[in-house]
């Protein structure tokens, strides 16, 4: 996450069998930020291997990809956001998080 008094960024990483989604919402001074109208780049990985896939942005579900998770086994899943090849911000979800929820 993103650090600073004035400006919040939270990451929501979802994924299914087919389709994987990293919500991002980010506020400042309590006013929330529309982040696709930032120039943003998204890169989503499977224990820290970037996955090439075509990304799409939705303002209120954030940015998602297809992609078949069926039959991969994978620890943790993950998306980070850049702004100018800076990382802005980075959300995870991992097995061990399914178990403690589920």
């Amino acid at each position: 996450m993103f650090e600073s008094t004035a400006f919040n960024v939270n990451v929501d990483v979802r994924f299914s069998k087919k389709k994987i989604s990293c919500n991002a919402q980010a506020t400042k001074r309590q006013n929330r930020i529309n982040l696709g109208a930032e120039d943003l780049q998204v890169k989503f990985l499977l224990d820290d291997v970037e996955i090439e896939t075509e990304v799409k942005f939705n303002r209120k579900r954030g940015f998602s990809t297809k992609y078949s998770l069926k039959n991969i086994d994978f620890n943790c899943l993950s998306c980070e956001l850049y702004m100018e090849d800076i990382l802005f911000a980075k959300g995870e979800k991992c097995s061990d998080d399914e178990k403690e929820n589920g």
